[in-house]
């Protein structure tokens, strides 16, 4: 059952606090802030769409869109995988959610494909790339593409690490006081 309630819509007030940030002058804050306990990448995506053309559809159509594109990448992995994913309950359940899960699960399909491409082409710069950006959604991307990193070799392991590092200076103060917090209450939308 797709959660179309009150919860689904909630999720857009998490968008809430990088716009106002935007609103009052502190970019960088916008920029690099975590919502919740996430990257900020997702909420700059719903306010660039809230900023160009305030449609709710329009954010129902980045999901979709994000969903779509994950039953594709996975479609060029094989068929049998890109008919796992396109029929996966999970995917249909989130396909158009509000939250991140269709962007989440679009850069984890990114992340399997290019670790397929880094094990045959070892010049490729794919997963490190993925890696990043993934991390920029949700830290747990970027602990998957260490993990895929890992076993392709040492040296894109270490590729990967480099390049994750330097995607995520801008973040660093924030993850800090993330990670050193006494709870995670400070960080919920209350």
């Amino acid at each position: 059952m797709l959660r179309w309630t009150e919860d689904a819509w909630a999720y857009l007030a998490y968008d809430a606090e990088m716009w106002q940030a935007f609103s009052q002058g502190h970019y960088w804050a916008g920029l690099t802030d975590f919502t919740g306990l996430h990257p900020p990448l997702w909420h700059l995506a719903h306010n660039l769409i809230e900023w160009l053309a305030p449609i709710p559809m329009l954010l129902i159509g980045l999901s979709l869109i994000c969903s779509i594109a994950t039953v594709e990448i996975a479609r060029r992995l094989g068929w049998v995988v890109g008919l796992l994913v396109a029929t996966s309950p999970l995917q249909l359940a989130y396909a158009a959610e509000l939250n991140n899960y269709p962007a989440f699960a679009l850069c984890a399909a990114w992340l399997w494909w290019a670790h397929q491409r880094a094990e045959t082409t070892p010049s490729s710069r794919a997963l490190m790339i993925a890696t990043a950006v993934g991390a920029w959604l949700h830290l747990l991307l970027a602990g998957i593409g260490l993990i895929l990193a890992a076993t392709v070799s040492r040296r894109m392991l270490l590729r990967t690490v480099g390049c994750l590092v330097l995607a995520m200076l801008p973040l660093a103060p924030n993850i800090l006081e993330v990670l050193t917090s006494g709870g995670t209450s400070r960080y919920m939308i209350k």
